[in-house]
């Protein structure tokens, strides 16, 4: 972390972090700062549409600008506007108008926040990016990276980090990935940093969206009344099946050097329970998942299959569920794809 120049004066490594205005980007800035990083933090802001979750009012703007000077770190804002309309808000009016789901986790604006604080680290001449994500970066002699879950699983976003391009990966610096909730408890407590609880609230729902998606439904000729929120599909009790179950992915995401030519094992792990599957791949962007025991999905939830059950695993792969069935498929023929 520390280095001395030629004129032996003390050269730090120096981190942007990115702070959304919730705890654990703080406590990410905060553990970087008393580690002796050149710390410095931006926020990603954009005022079209601030029914978005992500989006960061005037009364958390200036809370992290209080938080910044409280620890001593310069506070850059990063405009978000253009990039969200083309890479958040576009994909999602497109998704409603073609009725496909739209995953409550929100990938695309996760990935448009991080492709710009990625561009501002670099501008600032920053050597690595920080986040409040709990997940662990493996990096591989051939230069590739895999991402692994933590060990409480009850905090982890390794899937949101898989998402990431390379060399956003390969300049990340997860403060909080050998954490747990006692020692967050105590920094947040140290802090007096609220206790943020997820509202679980949807992305385009209020005035503004509905206006929005009007406008260009009429542009294509096609009338939006009553558009059901795919993304909250709920599985009815007809559909709940108790033994065996088999779902399509698409829009899969596998990890560096996956062999996708035959069928495997791997885990589903949530919470509380490791759910063991079958992979049958289709295409590189396709596949198949068969389970064996009782599993409770609905359209369009992302999934992630590790390696191995329960937290500190790596991740395989995830997808989006396209398609569910309560029967088993017919034959392996049908299951997989041959390259």
């Amino acid at each position: 972390m520390e280095k001395m120049n030629t004129e032996g004066k003390e050269l730090r490594t120096r981190v942007l972090v990115g702070l959304s205005g919730g705890k654990h980007s703080y406590m990410a800035a905060y553990l970087l700062k008393i580690q002796k990083y050149d710390v410095m933090a931006a926020t990603v802001v954009q005022d079209h549409n601030r029914e978005t979750k992500c989006s960061v009012n005037a009364e958390e703007l200036q809370e992290i600008k209080d938080f910044c000077k409280r620890l001593g770190i310069p506070h850059f804002l990063i405009e978000g506007n253009e990039a969200f309309t083309e890479l958040v808000q576009e994909k999602w009016i497109s998704s409603r108008i073609e009725a496909r789901p739209w995953s409550a986790r929100c990938g695309s604006c996760q990935s448009f926040r991080m492709e710009l604080l990625y561009q501002k680290m670099r501008e600032l001449d920053a050597q690595f990016l920080s986040t409040g994500h709990f997940a662990k970066i493996i990096k591989m002699d051939s230069g590739h990276f895999h991402v692994h879950s933590v060990h409480d699983l009850k905090l982890d976003q390794s899937a949101v980090i898989q998402m990431f391009a390379d060399e956003i990966k390969s300049s990340l610096i997860l403060p909080l990935a050998s954490m747990g909730m006692i020692e967050l408890e105590k920094l947040s407590e140290h802090f007096s940093l609220k206790n943020i609880e997820d509202e679980n609230r949807e992305c385009f729902v209020g005035e503004e969206s509905a206006q929005i998606l009007q406008s260009y439904s009429r542009l294509v000729g096609e009338r939006q009344e009553n558009t059901p929120n795919q993304s909250t599909t709920q599985v009815t009790p007809e559909e709940k099946v108790p033994e065996k179950i088999s779902v399509k992915l698409g829009q899969v995401a596998w990890a560096w050097g996956m062999k996708k030519g035959s069928p495997f094992k791997g885990f589903i792990n949530q919470k509380d329970v490791s759910i063991p599957v079958r992979i049958y791949p289709k295409t590189l962007s396709g596949l198949w998942i068969e389970c064996e025991s009782p599993w409770e999905v609905e359209l369009g939830e992302e999934i992630e299959v590790y390696q191995k059950k329960g937290g500190g695993a790596k991740l395989l792969l995830e997808g989006v569920i396209s398609l569910k069935t309560q029967s088993p498929l017919e034959s392996e023929e049908e299951k997989v794809w041959t390259f």
